[in-house]
């Protein structure tokens, strides 16, 4: 996902895992297989664009921050 390097940085250290969705699923993953892993993992998602997980998801925990 499009995460600025200084928010993972921060959430790193502060002691989260932080763990990007291409790395775990591969770049092709869809957004379904995302919140899948996501909620398997008991995990949030945090994306910067406005226009993903915004409300297809809302028992999922979701971050959107606009740059």
């Amino acid at each position: 996902m499009n995460v600025p390097e200084e928010y993972v940085s921060t959430l790193r250290g502060d002691g989260h895992d932080v763990v990007y969705s291409r790395a775990a699923l591969g770049p092709e993953a869809t957004d379904d297989a995302i919140v899948a892993y996501v909620a398997s993992e008991g995990m949030a998602i945090i994306n910067t664009s406005i226009y993903n997980y915004s409300c297809d998801y809302a028992t999922i925990s979701t971050r959107v921050s606009k740059l």
